[in-house]
């Protein structure tokens, strides 16, 4: 069967309505019926049947029906005539029905199976039925039975308008041959006497008894009020002018119901021209004003429906003109109805679009099909695609015009385009990070795996079967009820989870998942399904026990070179300080019996043993910098240990008569001797590189940076060239060689900086003066004292 959308609906009702009123007789008006039935549900038979005057349903008009047929089923009706509502009977499979067992020969001969009865009725009358047939059993859907009654109502409306028509046209031509004037009431108003006579007729029409006296005020109190002041000038103008009136109102029935009628009169003049009498006729149309509202009603209807519809929606002829367009419609053909009404598309739309436009419109009007197309039209914002669904709408005399529905999908384009987008994100996503969606339906218990989780349990793409047996059948045993557990516990405490183990696919390998879940609801909050996501982490548990065992040999080899470091220290120290106690002594004992070049030589040996002992202290300091002692868990005043390195250098510092300042500095999670250290190592580096031509300053200043403290130790000496900041750090790295030292001081500060997870860089101008910046963690604020 046919279907339709609402707009379809409506559209086809207004042009139906509008070949309604159109037609010249009742045989037409089954004919547009039947046409009806057909083009807008897809029928190929279909029937009229009224009752006649011995109340039989007889067939009136019929499509695609056998004789034998129509003399089988005429007189079946499945409703009592006296019923004042009937309701449409639909029967999927006639053969099937109890009620029509009697026409079974009948339908297996015409090949009918199902049939739907549609009842005509107005005002409260079944005055027949409509049939339609299909060849294969079929429920008729609501909206073909509604459209189809719809139909029905119009066809019974218009039946009882030609009907009135018809007995009109009699009382006419019974009025005109004088034999039964009573159809028509027929009156005269004595215009120079004020005095008025009817006809038997009107008192009829106006349900009063025959032979009521009735002057001019009492005519006139029959009125509606609403109408009386334009029935009075209507009067009064074809009076003053000596010529006709006619006018439709309302008059008020002793019953209290109001009528509508018609009257049509002229004016008769006397001798000496002036107005004599005004003579006339009135008819009841109380019927044919119900069908003029009616339809009246569905236009307004209609056109209210088309103002309101967000899709745009129009009209055009078979020139291509356009006859209508809505509001949504005349803002996108770009300009008002006045604008639009008259023009065809290659004067409202670019050449391109116009061209496709006609073909279309073409198309529509030879096959007379709905065809959709699309169509892109440029608004404000850029191009916009639209969803066009044109549609033939003919009329009586066969004039075939354009309708069209366009709907804008660009959102649901550029939606779509996003999703997929975002879809094939994921998915190369999901592959490259070994990962895989599930969820798990509680109701049903059906499990639902993507394809790249069944990848990773080493399946098929679309072979895991989607039951929880088979997923706990590819976990590791020693694993499974652990996860089971887990994965029960969260749905039951409706709270996410996660949790790693390990599976074993099917040609045995073993892997490891982290799965991720969560529990998610309904609208009545109650659990509805888990989803989550597994993340194949075999290759990061690998490193992890790499990293392991790495770590534990690393920790072994630390451990035997410290070992190593404090005997060799010993060992070295030992014949060191024996060779610098025997040389010092024969430089003590024999120098005066020695050249000037051995004592030269025995100087040297001194200096060296002493530059090679403090070369071992701080490779000491340096191996112990970060690692030696527990971590730091009590606050240390920076400002103590800055006090104590001055204390420390005070010589050195006096030589050198250097000035050292500092700001307030605040207290740091440290242990005391490393930050000791860190100060002496900095400000003993100034005091070796000061500049040979001012004295030197140092300043020591913090600034704040969570977590941390940032420590500067300024000076005004020497200077760094910028090429040397990356090797200062480096152990027996110097940068002077004339200046004594074992080149390991920057490079154990960084060790101690680096063992509290703080960094130390430089900051350096040649022959102005060097800073360097060290970050510390800050210490906790202390408890309130109450």
């Amino acid at each position: 069967m046919a279907a339709h959308t609402e707009a379809d609906r409506l559209a086809f009702l207004y042009r139906f309505v509008s070949r309604l009123n159109r037609v010249p007789d009742a045989a037409a008006l089954f004919e547009q019926a039947l046409d009806a039935l057909q083009e807008s549900l897809g029928v190929s038979r279909c029937a009229i049947l009224l009752y006649d005057d011995d109340r039989v349903m007889r067939f009136v008009a019929w499509r695609g029906l056998t004789p034998e047929y129509r003399a089988a089923a005429e007189g079946h009706s499945p409703w009592n005539p006296d019923d004042p509502s009937p309701q449409p009977v639909v029967v999927r499979d006639a053969l099937a029905e109890p009620s029509l067992a009697a026409y079974a020969t009948v339908f297996i001969r015409e090949n009918i199976r199902a049939i739907a009865f549609i009842p005509l009725v107005y005002e409260m009358h079944l005055l027949g039925k409509f049939v339609l047939y299909s060849d294969k059993p079929y429920e008729f859907s609501n909206d073909e039975i509604m459209l189809a009654s719809t139909i029905g109502s119009h066809v019974a409306a218009s039946a009882a308008r030609h009907a009135s028509l018809r007995a009109l046209a009699e009382r006419e031509l019974r009025l005109r041959l004088a034999t039964q004037a009573a159809q028509m009431g027929v009156w005269e108003w004595d215009i120079q006497q004020d005095r008025i006579t009817w006809s038997g007729r009107m008192y009829q029409i106006l349900g009063l008894p025959g032979g009521s006296y009735m002057d001019r005020k009492a005519a006139t109190d029959l009125i509606h009020p609403d109408d009386l002041g334009r029935v009075r000038d209507v009067v009064t103008k074809a009076v003053e002018t000596r010529g006709s009136c006619r006018d439709e109102f309302r008059v008020r029935l002793p019953s209290g119901e109001y009528r509508w009628v018609s009257i049509a009169g002229n004016v008769i003049s006397d001798e000496g021209g002036r107005p004599d009498r005004l003579l006339g006729t009135m008819v009841d149309v109380t019927e044919s004003m119900r069908i003029r509202q009616t339809l009246a009603s569905v236009q307004e209807r209609f056109s209210r429906f088309m103002r309101h519809l967000p899709a745009a929606a129009f009209i055009k002829d078979v020139q291509g003109r356009y006859v209508y367009a809505n509001p949504v419609a005349e803002k996108l053909l770009g300009g008002g109805t006045a604008d639009i009404v008259g023009k065809s598309d290659d004067k409202v739309l670019p050449s391109q679009i116009a061209g496709a436009a006609r073909t279309s419109d073409l198309e529509v009007i030879q096959k007379r099909e709905t065809v959709q197309v699309m169509e892109t039209f440029t608004l404000e914002d850029g191009p916009h695609h639209f969803i066009v669904n044109k549609f033939p709408i003919v009329d009586p005399d066969a004039t075939v015009l354009v309708g069209a529905v366009a709907v804008d999908i660009t959102e649901r384009l550029q939606a779509e385009e996003k999703l997929r987008s975002v879809g094939a994100r994921l998915d190369l996503a999901m592959t490259a990070g070994n990962m895989g969606t599930w969820e798990w339906h509680f109701g049903t218990g059906a499990v639902v795996w993507s394809p790249s989780l069944e990848e990773i349990h080493g399946l098929a793409t679309g072979t895991f079967d989607g039951t929880i047996e088979s997923a706990k059948r590819l976990i590791h045993p020693d694993d499974v009820n652990n996860v089971v557990a887990t994965v029960q516990a969260a749905a039951d405490e409706r709270k996410s989870y996660r949790i790693q183990y390990r599976i074993i696919r099917p040609d045995g390998q073993v892997r490891w998942l982290e799965a991720r879940g969560k529990v998610f609801f309904d609208s009545a909050g109650q659990p509805e399904r888990m989803a989550g996501v597994c993340i194949d982490i075999t290759e990061r548990k690998q490193v992890e026990d790499e990293l392991r065992e790495a770590n534990r040999q690393l920790t072994r080899v630390n451990d035997d070179l410290r070992q190593f470091s404090y005997a060799a220290s010993h060992d070295l120290k030992e014949p060191l300080r024996q060779l610098s106690l025997y040389a010092q002594l024969l430089q003590r004992n024999y120098g005066d019996k020695l050249d000037e070049e051995a004592n030269r030589y025995l100087s040297f040996c001194v200096r060296g043993s002493q530059r090679v002992h403090d070369l071992i202290n701080d490779l000491l300091v340096y191996i112990e910098a970060d690692t030696a002692g527990a971590e730091a868990t009590e606050p240390v005043d920076a400002n103590r240990a800055l006090g104590l390195v001055i204390e420390n250098l005070s010589a050195p510092i006096a030589e050198s008569r250097a000035t050292i300042t500092s700001d307030r500095l605040p207290m740091v999670l440290v242990h005391e001797a490393h930050l000791v250290q860190l100060f002496q190592n900095l400000i003993q580096n100034a005091i070796k590189y000061r500049h040979p031509e001012r004295l030197l300053v140092v300043h020591v200043g913090v600034r704040k940076e969570d977590p941390y403290w940032v420590f500067s130790v300024r000076d005004n000496g020497s200077g760094i060239a910028a090429e040397h900041y990356e090797r200062i750090f480096r152990i027996f790295n110097r940068v002077r060689s004339d200046v004594q030292g074992s080149g390991m001081g920057l490079a154990i500060c960084q060790k101690i900086v680096e063992r509290y997870r703080g960094r130390i860089w430089v900051d350096s101008t040649v022959n102005v003066g060097t800073t360097f910046y060290f970050s510390l963690p800050q210490a906790p604020p202390s408890p309130s004292k109450n």
